[in-house]
């Protein structure tokens, strides 16, 4: 059994709770809530940086001041006693593996994973601190995962910044594959539709024998993710089994509209990934006449978006929300 760590690179609502569950109820794995603090960290020390007392204490500041620290089972003594244990002299990829071990220390297991979606944005950093750790990429059919942003509120006012988000993503999952040659990539449809024999195929990779048990993490769900996503009800699906009628939603749009402009922005990635092609004609000079409109609306619909939110503190933001102002405005824009 190979004991490196691993991390779950993948979007926003493209699977990736549903997979750190899953594999959480291996006896051997331990995935704790999404961690977020190694942004922060990647930007104040280089991956391989080694640190002296005084730099393991500011990382730690830097950690635990991360609200999303709140949802780990580390306090501030127990962060201190990691500290007074380090070498003078320590990697920072060192420290981060003892925070790591002392978060899943209660569970016993002897695997550790990440996953945090805001890290596809430092996958090189990743690579470079984990050169050994493995990498399993999960992608989701972008129009599925657009339309699921667009529930939550979540990457912008319209189709067209959705859709720049997943293109980008997947850019960024296919220069994973020429950092490192420790990667899986899966699709999400696949883990929906043939759950068993996806995750043998993830169990092989991590070189740790499949478990039946892991095809319950529904049983269990509650327990393993943060009180406030259970009350934003951003995963209330995690407490069944996967569905078919989980996958492919888009075609379920009676409004095509939506769909049509996602592929005019994401046509090739659409194809890279391996997903069908409903409505957008890369050969016809209509339709590339409508995705250069679009793009130009698009870009607009972004400007205005980066300025609301550089522009309103948020304190006035949040006065335009409770005045609906704010909604009444992203409508127009989006409208226009």
């Amino acid at each position: 059994m190979n004991e490196e760590p691993f991390f779950i690179i993948g979007t926003q609502r493209g699977g990736t709770t549903l997979l750190r569950l899953m594999l959480n109820k291996h006896s051997n794995i331990s995935i704790p809530p999404e961690s977020h603090f190694l942004i922060s960290l990647f930007k104040k020390f280089a991956p391989q940086q080694v640190l002296n007392k005084e730099e393991q204490h500011l990382a730690k500041e830097i950690i635990y001041s991360n609200p999303r620290f709140n949802t780990w089972n580390v306090s501030l003594a127990d962060f201190d006693g990691i500290i007074e244990l380090l070498p003078e002299q320590c990697p920072l990829p060192l420290l981060i593996k003892k925070l790591f071990e002392k978060q899943t220390e209660p569970t016993g297991k002897k695997i550790w994973g990440e996953k945090t979606p805001e890290y596809i944005d430092i996958i090189p950093e990743l690579v470079a601190a984990f050169p050994r750790a493995r990498f399993i990429s999960i992608i989701r059919d972008g129009r599925d995962v657009a339309m699921s942003l667009q529930q939550r509120g979540w990457q912008g006012w319209s189709v067209y910044q959705r859709a720049t988000y997943w293109k980008q993503c997947v850019h960024k999952m296919s220069r994973l594959e020429e950092l490192s040659t420790n990667c899986l990539a899966i699709q999400y449809e696949d883990i929906v539709l043939n759950t068993k024999d996806a995750l043998t195929a993830i169990s092989n990779f991590l070189e740790i024998k499949f478990e039946e048990t892991i095809l319950n993490f529904h049983e269990d769900a509650a327990q393993n993710i943060t009180g406030q996503e259970i009350k934003s009800g951003v995963h209330t699906k995690l407490s069944r089994s996967p569905r078919g009628s989980d996958v492919y939603k888009w075609k379920t749009i009676p409004d095509k509209k939506d769909v049509w402009l996602f592929e005019s922005v994401c046509y090739k990635e659409l194809k890279l990934m391996g997903y069908e092609i409903a409505y957008f004609r890369a050969g016809n000079p209509l339709h590339q006449f409508g995705k250069y409109l679009y793009w130009l609306a698009g870009l607009g619909t972004a400007l205005v978006y980066n300025i609301y939110h550089t522009v309103f503190s948020k304190k006035a933001k949040q006065r335009l929300r409770e005045k609906k102002l704010y909604n009444n405005l992203r409508v127009a824009v989006r409208k226009t």
